[in-house]
């Protein structure tokens, strides 16, 4: 197919499309037509590419055309997507007021927040450029949560949306591997080997409950209604599942399957869960559908958040580097001059500190692209 043919997007279902060469002549938003015996659910829509691609990611190319809207969008697609790839570069980094081992971080905005290891924690409102002390506020890690940022140790959770106030959360008791927000209920899950987790309905004031898996407990996400829960367990057939951490169940990723669940992330509709076994996607805990594998010499973060999903982008905490993918089919593995435990995205920016002895914020500007295909701005994209 030549760069200066039109094309023909035809919608089969929702997340799927076909695309087929048509020399002429250029046809636009006919519905129910037959292009090669396959008659579209949704519809069909035409474009005229670009010959010059907006961006080279490994084997695919971005292009820009400037015509067509679908007539569904794509499930599971931002508006933008924040492109990983060789577009990374060096940019200014920031500064910690001290040399200190920062072990988690988080973001809303412009606000980046991160804890060392000491148990300080250190806020910045320009995406880590330039960094202060939390006065009275400390926390062994930090997360994003409906629109605000917590800070948990093993005594005391509190949460800022500002970085200047930190509101104290009543009734919890002990460290939380994260917090989850969904179908009006906040959930924290304990860190350690015990069946706690803790909920909320207003994400300040928290009641026990002792029904989560006894078990060390890792990473926690909302989507489509329902919780998941990954667990230091090995040998288990996935995650754990809860509708309002109440009462939880155990989704098998497949038939036969024995395995450790590393984390899981919702992106979007999709969860994703990270295991020894591969990596799987799900729109509901029901059906499961393997898309990749993890790196052989993956070693799980000991330190919480272990991944974070922002503006279209998948990070994966290790022990030495963040795995980093539009896709998680397609992990790339990215230093920052020694391991780096804690990441984050704020705009354009990925953002990291070192657990070494470090004054330093890594910094690295992101491209921005549209996702596939969308219809932005009055300019329509796809990958070629």
């Amino acid at each position: 197919m030549s760069e200066f043919d039109p094309v023909i997007l035809a919608e089969v279902n929702r997340g799927n499309s076909l695309v087929s060469d048509v020399l002429s002549p250029l046809i636009s938003g006919i519905s129910g037509a037959v292009i090669g015996g396959v008659t579209p659910a949704v519809g069909m829509s035409a474009q005229l590419p670009s010959t010059k691609p907006m961006i080279v990611h490994e084997n695919t190319e971005w292009l820009r055309s400037g015509v067509l809207i679908p007539q569904e969008g794509y499930v599971g697609i931002p508006d933008y997507l924040t492109q990983l790839g060789p577009g990374v570069i060096a940019t200014e980094n920031g500064v910690l007021p001290s040399s200190v081992n920062v072990v988690s971080t988080a973001s809303i905005g412009a606000l980046v927040v991160f804890a060392a290891s000491s148990g300080g924690v250190y806020v910045s409102k320009d995406r880590g450029l330039t960094c202060l002390i939390a006065s009275g506020v400390s926390a062994s890690a930090v997360f994003e949560c409906n629109g605000f940022i917590y800070a948990s140790n093993s005594g005391s959770l509190r949460r800022t949306s500002n970085g200047d106030t930190w509101e104290y959360c009543t009734g919890v008791t002990g460290a939380v591997c994260g917090i989850a927000y969904g179908n009006g209920v906040y959930i924290a899950p304990s860190s350690d080997s015990t069946n706690v987790c803790w909920t909320s309905s207003d994400g300040v004031s928290f009641s026990i409950k002792v029904t989560a898996p006894a078990a060390v407990k890792t990473s926690i996400c909302f989507s489509n209604g329902l919780f998941f829960l990954s667990t230091t367990q090995s040998s288990v057939v996935g995650p754990s599942v809860s509708n309002n951490g109440e009462s939880w169940f155990v989704a098998t990723l497949y038939q036969g399957a024995s395995l450790l669940v590393h984390l899981v992330i919702s992106a979007v509709d999709r969860i994703y869960a990270f295991t020894n076994a591969g990596i799987f996607e799900t729109l509901d805990a029901t059906q499961w559908i393997k898309i990749g594998v993890m790196p052989s010499s993956y070693t799980a973060t000991p330190n919480f958040p272990r991944g974070f999903y922002q503006d279209g982008l998948l990070g994966v905490l290790s022990s030495s580097s963040v795995l980093m993918a539009n896709h998680p089919s397609a992990l790339v593995s990215i230093t920052f001059g020694g391991a780096a435990h804690a990441a984050c995205i704020s705009g354009d920016y990925l953002i990291a500190g070192l657990t070494k002895p470090s004054s330093i914020v890594h910094r690295r500007k992101l491209g921005r692209v549209v996702g596939n295909p969308r219809y932005i701005s009055g300019i329509y994209y796809r990958v070629k």
